[in-house]
């Protein structure tokens, strides 16, 4: 396993990668956390139309990456460090004031079988997941979970 060490907030961590059960986790904590944000909406039909759209989708590393949602990154911070003697929650919300978090972020998701294509046209990243055959070869492992038949 390849060692990956960062400094955050000033302090030295220990990370590990996102193995598939952590994957799995993090996009069932995804559908929990878009299902009680449809208590906003008002209209009792459309909240249980959408309620429907997610609950029958099943949210994988893609998603969970491009949701944008900071409680859904903080949660997979957790994943990632949370290894560390000492590390609270409350630290895991500090990480959102270092100026380096995604690109640490970045370069543990890489380790954990996500790669970037970095594209030419434009300054933009896209995101895509290795093959399924690289995956079955070299998976992300974590001697503390159980793993796990689901696909990426």
């Amino acid at each position: 396993m390849v060692k990956l060490i960062f400094t955050i907030n000033g302090k030295e961590l220990k990370a590990k990668p996102i193995t598939l059960g952590d994957w799995e986790f993090l996009g069932q904590y995804l559908k929990s956390r878009l299902l009680n944000d449809l208590q906003m909406v008002e209209s009792p039909s459309l909240r249980r139309e959408l309620q429907m759209n997610i609950q029958m989708r099943d949210y994988g590393s893609l998603d969970v990456i491009n949701c944008a949602r900071l409680d859904v990154f903080q949660k997979m911070w957790y994943l990632m460090f949370g290894g560390n003697t000492g590390l609270t929650e409350k630290a895991i919300k500090e990480f959102a004031n270092d100026d380096n978090i995604f690109e640490i972020t970045k370069e543990v998701l890489k380790a954990s079988g996500i790669k970037y294509k970095e594209s030419e046209e434009t300054e933009d990243n896209t995101v895509e997941t290795l093959s399924e055959e690289t995956l079955s070869e070299n998976p992300p492992k974590d001697d503390n979970s159980v793993t796990s038949e689901s696909k990426l």
